[in-house]
């Protein structure tokens, strides 16, 4: 199986994705090699793509939060919970972050982050609801038990300590760095290999069969536990120290490479 990341992994920096390597993807599963996507992203803001590629595996999205068919059905789904969300959006306020709750029925800013929905990928932005400007029991994620993870944007020493504090244990949540000024929260000890072992697991397909490929610091387990982890040239220095292989960057069709290196026809 070869499971990739989208932004910074599969698409350029234009948010485009080659010819070579949408190629190089449709042939593998042509060929009758399980492909799939590993994303923070929503399953809204992830479809269209695997549906260009021809991807018919359920997709791994909200960073391991969520294993999701096509069609719309969660298949496995890890949630934070509603107090948790709470005593998130409270410390983010403190440290001066912004961001957003990701619900099954939509989009929420928190912390002031309205002012950021420019961030949101398109398919995010339409499934905006209204800001809660004020935690608790109230809250549109206590209907739902819980959240699906959070996105928080600002400073990088901001996210740096918001990061630590996971680290340290000393809150119920994990986080993972999407890019230097976005930390993701979600669940504790969920990550994309989360998803990545629970599909793995529903296709009986060991861990070791599988080639993972990402860029950053949301992608470290998920290449750690893959059986071939690779990153893109441009890739996180963390990633690129674990990596058992380096390809092209992603503007050069890293994809498209890792596949003619690992699945050769």
């Amino acid at each position: 199986m070869l499971v990739t990341d989208i932004d910074g992994t599969l698409l350029d920096d234009g948010g485009r994705l080659s010819r070579s390597n949408r190629e190089a993807l449709g042939q593998l599963i042509e060929r009758g090699v399980h492909v799939t996507l590993a994303t923070g992203r929503t399953l809204a803001a992830s479809r269209e793509l695997a549906a260009r590629i021809g991807i018919r595996l359920p997709l791994i999205t909200c960073n391991g939060s969520q294993v999701v068919d096509p069609s719309g059905a969660v298949l496995m789904e890890r949630r934070l919970a509603p107090e948790t969300v709470d005593d998130v959006v409270d410390l983010a306020g403190r440290l001066g972050l912004c961001g957003f709750a990701y619900l099954t029925k939509g989009v929420v800013p928190v912390a002031g982050g309205e002012r950021r929905a420019d961030h949101l990928l398109a398919e995010d932005r339409a499934r905006l609801l209204a800001p809660v400007t004020r935690p608790g029991p109230d809250a549109p994620w206590y209907a739902e038990g819980g959240g699906i993870k959070l996105l928080l944007l600002g400073e990088p020493a901001a996210a740096d300590a918001l990061e630590r504090a996971a680290a340290a244990g000393r809150q119920p949540f994990s986080a993972v760095r999407s890019g230097p000024d976005c930390v993701e929260v979600m669940a504790p000890g969920v990550s994309k290999a989360t998803g990545l072992r629970f599909l793995s697991s529903r296709l009986g397909l060991p861990l070791e069969r599988v080639v993972a490929v990402g860029n950053a610091g949301n992608d470290l387990e998920m290449v750690r536990q893959a059986g071939v982890g690779v990153a893109v040239a441009t890739a996180e220095p963390q990633l690129l120290a674990l990596a058992d292989y380096v390809a092209p960057p992603h503007w050069a069709d890293g994809v498209a490479h890792t596949v003619h290196r690992y699945f050769p026809s």
